[in-house]
């Protein structure tokens, strides 16, 4: 079995009770980091590494998520026999991916886990997130209060050229929900 697919099969493991850093969203990451890695010429083998493992350590600790998972990613992918080059640079992605806290991306193998973890936070995808992470916080009781959620994400950035595209495409849809929200609970007397 290759050292993505073990990667893979240990996050769907450790994930698989996770609301909102899910085994599909794991996936979905996976998916945008090797489109955007192929557009951008990124190390393919670390960003697709870093994606299954990105979030490896939500539930150990959700907060500092991005510093744990980076230490356990090196030494799992040090396990599996991945190159230390490698797996020092899935290791400095998964570090910088997080919007909640951590370094800035600068790599553009960071780069591209931040644009592809934005673009599954960001549209349609984004929104159910979202509410799923609100009310995990309990900090959702109506629906107004997700309004803040929807528009910290719709002012998330891109890095890559392909990153931003996408995201775009979705922020608009984001912000087409956030005043479609907005109408229909001023509509009915809401104070917002």
């Amino acid at each position: 079995m290759s050292a993505l697919s073990e990667a893979l099969k240990e996050a769907e493991k450790k994930l698989s009770e996770e609301l909102v850093a899910t085994p599909g969203h794991v996936r979905r990451v996976l998916f945008w980091c090797e489109k955007i890695a192929r557009e951008e010429g990124a190390d393919l083998e670390a960003v697709k590494l870093a994606a299954a493992l990105h979030d490896i350590a939500v539930p150990e600790d959700r907060a500092m998520h991005y510093e744990l998972g980076a230490k356990v990613a090196l030494e799992a992918l040090t396990k599996l026999g991945v190159s230390r080059e490698v797996a020092e640079k899935a290791a400095h992605a998964i570090r910088a991916h997080s919007r909640y806290g951590g370094p800035d991306p600068e790599t553009l193998e960071d780069k591209v886990l931040w644009d592809a973890d934005c673009i599954d936070a960001c549209g349609a995808i984004g929104v159910i997130r979202a509410v799923l992470r609100e009310l995990q916080a309990s900090r959702l009781r109506e629906p107004k209060d997700i309004i803040p959620a929807l528009e910290k994400i719709a002012s998330l950035k891109a890095y890559t050229r392909a990153g931003r595209e996408e995201l775009e495409r979705r922020r608009s849809f984001i912000l087409k929900f956030i005043e479609e929200l907005k109408r229909e609970l001023a509509a009915s007397g809401e104070q917002l």
